[in-house]
């Protein structure tokens, strides 16, 4: 579901129902917030559209594909994601010191998962 924030309130704009239990994938993310940002960055020009995401939209590639589209973001990541934090040094999120309730912003460093890094900033 997207929905856009007016006023401390949610009001939702768009959603696709899942024949499944579970999770959502990439291309299913994909559609539901394509079609909302061609909605959203073709009438809105005076304000910023930044796509928040909960654990389920954590994925670097789905923060790849909202950057090659010019979209700022906020993704929420697991506690097992992992963040270089030096040369050659990958530090899980949860190693951070993080407990509830704090918020934790990480500048110009990369992710990694499996084979791959990204570069972008991150909020714990």
């Amino acid at each position: 579901m997207v929905s856009i924030i007016w006023n401390q309130r949610a009001w939702p704009v768009y959603w696709i129902f899942l024949s499944k239990k579970g999770s959502s994938n990439l291309k299913e993310q994909q559609e539901v917030l394509g079609k909302s940002l061609e909605l959203l960055l073709g009438q809105i020009d005076e304000y910023i559209v930044c796509v928040l995401g909960d654990r389920e939209f954590c994925s670097p590639k789905l923060a790849s594909w909202l950057s090659e589209k010019g979209t700022y973001f906020c993704l929420r990541q697991k506690c097992d994601t992992k963040i270089k934090v030096k040369k050659g040094l990958y530090k899980e999120l949860r190693e951070w010191g993080l407990t509830p309730g704090m918020k934790l912003f990480i500048n110009d460093r990369q992710v990694s998962d499996a084979n791959r890094l990204w570069d972008f900033q991150y909020c714990g």
